[in-house]
């Protein structure tokens, strides 16, 4: 953990990365070695930089083919169905690696969104060896949930901020960072 604390500091001293970011950053650097590992999954990339430190790609678990949001996905749950994908991160800043397992599902009239990490279904279990496969490949150092909970104390933030914020997504959307 000190190691990951001290790489942040440095990090953040002195640099606001979103500009940067932006403009020179290839939105689809990983999505080939993502798809090197996920071959037979159709993998949407949400990458975006706007507030995300990270690529961020969903892997359809459920091969639906459905992006997120649109009106096939609310339809296809509307059916009773479930959809199942595996989010990846992968810090810009670092070499470090995130993924979640999310359950997709519509409850009284509400798309209901779960997420951990590990599989909602047995079948899904030989994707966290894939994952592990892909960060190995790649050296990638895969942070678990405690490490991504952790706080730190940097320069340029008011007051700590979690791993998970300072390396990956800096909203207060998602997991509970």
């Amino acid at each position: 953990m000190d190691n990951i604390s001290n790489s942040i500091r440095t990090l953040y001293s002195d640099y606001d990365f979103s500009y940067l970011l932006n403009k020179y950053i290839d939105k689809n650097y990983w999505l080939k070695h993502i798809k090197e590992h996920f071959s037979k999954e159709n993998i949407e990339n949400l990458t975006d930089f706007n507030y995300s430190k990270s690529f961020t790609y969903h892997i359809d678990l459920s091969n639906s083919n459905l992006r997120i949001g649109t009106k096939e996905f609310e339809l296809y749950l509307n059916k009773g169905h479930q959809l199942y994908r595996l989010e990846v991160m992968i810090s810009l800043l670092a070499p470090y690696i995130s993924y979640h397992f999310f359950k997709y599902s519509l409850e009284n009239d509400s798309i209901n969104l779960q997420g951990k990490t590990i599989p909602f279904v047995d079948e899904h279990k030989i994707y966290l060896e894939k994952i592990r496969l892909f960060s190995k490949a790649n050296k990638l150092k895969i942070l678990t949930d405690d490490c991504l909970k952790s706080k730190i104390e940097v320069p340029s933030y008011s007051s700590s901020a979690s791993v998970y914020k300072l390396l990956f997504e800096n909203s207060e959307i998602g997991f509970p960072y």
